[in-house]
């Protein structure tokens, strides 16, 4: 039973086909199964990658849910987007609890409707499958899902204990000032995965909280903490990528400000900016 709980649905490349049962090799961890429970296995063919269920019956294996059958030439399009899905699920709650079973279980939902369509373009163009949702979507469903968690934190932490939060915040942020100590964690409250991250957030509040834009801070942040959980940006310098984001926050808000005087206010090419900017937004499906 406790093998079950923690079975999730998996990738299983058939190896062999017998009269009743199939040898099949799960894709991500090389573990070999003898399958049975099939009613029919005609449509099950060698190299074929199958996404399903498997249950502990004895020595053997019985599969629990109705499966998903691919085509061999799907193998390293699965492989790949799994590869990626899973390396920014990481970013999401963090490398120390994350394997492929927590993965495969936590990400069950997404999994299931990607091959679903998957399957049905390999079905008309095995390459026009290859990247079905696009770049641009496959971000804003992880933005949506980011969403979604944080209201369901927020709405606890606002019927339980906002008073305590709220006093560790304060508290936080007054052993900072007074220490001088820059904690990449308590920037209003984002954790920041890299030093680096948390360094281009302070550049933005201070910007914006100068220029007079202290209620966008809070949204600014937000903005750049999610591109750095689904993009994972390697930052050459913090003050391009600043003044990135005070531009783009400016465009969201409708304001006019020349990335020619952003430049040179950070000292950093217009170019830079400008590259910055458009990353920033097609990345996160602005404008």
């Amino acid at each position: 039973m406790k093998w079950w709980s923690k079975a999730p649905n998996a990738f299983y490349e058939v190896k062999a086909v017998g009269a009743r049962a199939v040898l099949v090799e799960d894709i991500l961890t090389g573990d070999l199964f003898c399958v049975r429970g099939f009613e029919s296995l005609r449509d099950v063919v060698l190299g074929g990658v199958l996404y399903l269920r498997l249950l502990r019956v004895g020595e053997e294996f019985e599969f629990s849910t109705t499966g998903l059958l691919l085509p061999q030439e799907a193998k390293e399009t699965v492989l790949a987007w799994l590869k990626q899905d899973f390396a920014v699920f990481k970013r999401l709650v963090g490398q120390r609890k994350t394997n492929w079973s927590f993965y495969l279980r936590r990400r069950a939902h997404r999994i299931a409707a990607w091959v679903t369509c998957l399957g049905a373009g390999l079905q008309g163009n095995v390459v026009e499958g290859e990247n079905l949702w696009g770049e641009r979507l496959d971000n804003l469903l992880f933005l949506l899902e980011e969403k979604i968690l944080e209201e369901l934190i927020r709405d606890c932490v606002r019927q339980k204990r906002w008073k305590e939060l709220l006093g560790e915040v304060v508290r936080e942020a007054a052993e900072e000032r007074v220490s001088g100590k820059k904690k990449n964690q308590s920037l209003e409250g984002f954790a920041w995965p890299r030093p680096e991250y948390a360094e281009v957030a302070r550049l933005v509040a201070r910007d914006l909280t100068k220029r007079g834009g202290a209620g966008v801070v809070t949204k600014a942040l937000k903005l750049w903490h999610r591109f750095c959980i689904v993009r994972g940006p390697a930052i050459r310098k913090v003050a391009a990528w600043a003044a990135a984001v005070v531009y783009t926050v400016a465009r969201i808000e409708g304001k006019r400000v020349s990335q020619g005087r952003l430049a040179a206010e950070y000292g950093v090419s217009v170019s830079a900016v400008s590259v910055n900017h458009r990353l920033l937004c097609h990345s996160l499906g602005l404008f």
